[in-house]
């Protein structure tokens, strides 16, 4: 059965198969109110679905993401307690904002074949493992949210899009080390702490645009140039801290 045969309330049936409450979406699970009685929809002049967004309420089970409408541009499911995996490999070209923060989601992400108009991708505090290849990300991102998970690994920081202005990868069990001399132009926020990263690390060529920097809780070390336009913190790190009046 592929989507185009289906109407659309029968894919967002499929959408929310695996959610155990999921009366609180679709009233009567045996037969399912009219898409336009579910909570936080929003449509397009054709009343295809555009937007989802279901936050704070308490959902449980799991989304079949494959059944996401291929009209979708929005899909906020955040601060539940859906579990099960994330398929990341067929999301519709349409979406540009993806986020799943705030669930008790298990296992890998692809991060390899997310659609090109995606700008805006939130897998936060969940339970998401393995590695992470950021080296093929779509060249709309724009944020990318996937701390507190289980992530491990090296990752590679020299292949990020250009349009990137927010990486965020906190309180995860990555490691290695790390090369910061080919970070996008527009970077203003990089969120690296409490994480066993380490090594000798060059930062003298930080973006200008980056006013964020969190390397605190790493084990990395090397010498950082600060001045007042920029927020760090390297507590518990092997970081050395040089002000501009000293390099004078």
């Amino acid at each position: 059965v592929d989507k185009e045969s289906l109407s659309e309330l029968s894919i967002m049936e499929l959408l929310i198969d695996g959610v155990t409450n999921k009366h609180v979406l679709c009233g009567d699970t045996e037969n399912p109110c009219a898409l336009s009685n579910w909570p936080m929809l929003s449509f397009n002049d054709s009343k295809e679905v555009i937007s989802i967004v279901w936050s704070y309420f308490d959902l449980r089970g799991s989304l079949d993401l494959k059944w996401i409408p291929c009209t979708l541009e929005k899909l906020l499911v955040t601060e539940n307690a859906l579990s099960g995996t994330v398929d990341l490999t067929s999301l519709p070209m349409t979406l540009v904002d993806f986020k799943l923060n705030k669930n008790a989601l298990y296992g890998t992400v692809c991060l390899t074949c997310l659609p090109n108009s995606l700008k805006e991708l939130g897998l936060a505090r969940n339970q998401l493992d393995g590695t992470l290849n950021l080296e093929n990300l779509p060249n709309s991102l724009e944020q990318l949210f996937l701390n507190e998970n289980r992530f491990f690994g090296e990752i590679c920081l020299t292949k990020l899009p250009k349009s990137l202005y927010r990486l965020v990868f906190g309180q995860n069990q990555l490691s290695g080390r790390l090369d910061l001399r080919s970070l996008p132009e527009g970077l203003r926020y990089l969120y690296l702490f409490k994480n066993p990263f380490e090594g000798e690390t060059d930062f003298s060529q930080l973006p200008a645009s980056l006013k964020h920097f969190y390397v605190s809780d790493t084990q990395l070390s090397g010498d950082l140039l600060v001045d007042n336009q920029r927020i760090y913190f390297t507590e518990r790190s092997n970081i050395r801290l040089r002000h501009k009046s000293e390099e004078q």
